[in-house]
């Protein structure tokens, strides 16, 4: 991306105003004092803009305004109050602007990035399927992952020293994964909820009463977990990587971390991601070496959340099996009704 080009839209702004000024003044000025400084304190400063070509009419002030408004509400509403404050606002000859310093970006940009997608402005319609990629939120300080991604994509590097890989095994692992036809996800999610079925009757308990239960006693999830250190209260190091591929279920070729204990393997991961982004939308977002995040634009609705969280179960067992003694399958389904992030946890 032109950042000059961005930078020079900037001056476009006729009207706004920020509570912090200096950020605008230091931005246009190509300065980073104070930004230097939040970052210090785990802050980030920043702005969204948009695209205003799509707003005519006689409305068409009132409407920008709202837009903005509307943008704002739903980060406050899905990355939450304590994520973000917002300073100010700025409409221009061609963008308008939101301008904001945040403790949690990652939550800021996810909760922007569903409003956009939902939004029927023409550049907010995924830039990243225009461009080529899938973008992916990965947890950069975590050794395991590395050492999952090579046992899988190059296995005769495995235990080499300095993070040292064969980038020609690399490759060759990732054009095989994406030029086999991917598995038939329906019967991989049937496979695996059997397993857990056999799983149930091993251990007497009974599939419907202990293992479904009511859909009761859920939550809304709207934020990624993987990536949040809660001994600090910030993120752990993050890698923002696009992932070029056409498809989300093919980022798996790039990022194979499964294929160990109960957590799938690659094939596995792109039959269940293709099928859950056909039928929900759901789109692997963020990771680190034993957790996955799906983002989905909406929740699914009430008749269908016991049937994807039996899915989910299927998937991932340890998401109840290893969580709160009065963890079901209904409670996991009432959390899905209400939430757009779906967690997965491999012990």
């Amino acid at each position: 991306m032109n950042w000059n080009r961005w930078r020079t839209r900037r001056l476009d702004v006729y009207t706004g105003s920020c509570r912090l000024p200096v950020l605008i003044n230091d931005y246009l000025t190509a300065r980073s004092d104070m930004v230097d400084e939040y970052h210090k304190d785990g802050i980030a400063a920043g702005f969204l803009l948009y695209p205003l070509s799509g707003f005519t009419g006689e409305e068409r002030v009132k409407a920008i305004l709202d837009f903005r408004d509307n943008l704002r509400d739903a980060i406050l509403r899905d990355a939450g109050e304590e994520a973000v404050t917002f300073l100010g606002g700025a409409t221009g000859l061609y963008c308008g602007y939101l301008d904001f310093i945040a403790w949690d970006l990652p939550a800021v940009l996810t909760a922007a990035q569903a409003f956009f997608e939902g939004s029927d402005l023409p550049y907010a319609k995924r830039e990243s399927v225009k461009e080529g990629f899938v973008p992916v939120l990965i947890k950069a300080d975590d050794e395991i992952l590395w050492e999952c991604l090579i046992m899988n994509s190059a296995p005769d590097s495995d235990g080499e020293d300095d993070y040292a890989f064969d980038p020609d095994k690399v490759a060759e692992y990732r054009k095989k994964i994406l030029s086999a036809p991917v598995e038939n996800s329906k019967a991989v999610l049937e496979e695996m909820i059997g397993q857990r079925k056999e799983e149930a009757e091993d251990d007497d308990m009974d599939w419907d009463e202990e293992i479904l239960g009511e859909m009761e006693g859920g939550y809304d999830n709207r934020r990624f977990s993987s990536y949040w250190n809660s001994d600090n209260n910030m993120t752990y190091p993050l890698i923002l990587a696009k992932i070029p591929v056409k498809n989300p279920w093919e980022i798996f070729a790039y990022l194979p971390f499964g294929g160990w204990n109960e957590c799938p393997n690659t094939p596995e991961l792109m039959a269940v991601a293709k099928y859950w982004f056909e039928q929900h939308g759901a789109v692997p977002a963020a990771m680190s070496h034993d957790e996955l995040e799906f983002l989905l634009l909406a929740p699914v609705s009430e008749e269908k959340a016991m049937d994807a969280a039996v899915e989910l179960y299927g998937f991932c067992p340890d998401v109840i099996d290893q969580g709160p003694e009065d963890a079901t399958v209904g409670a996991l389904a009432d959390v899905l009704r209400q939430s757009t992030v779906w967690y997965f946890w491999w012990d």
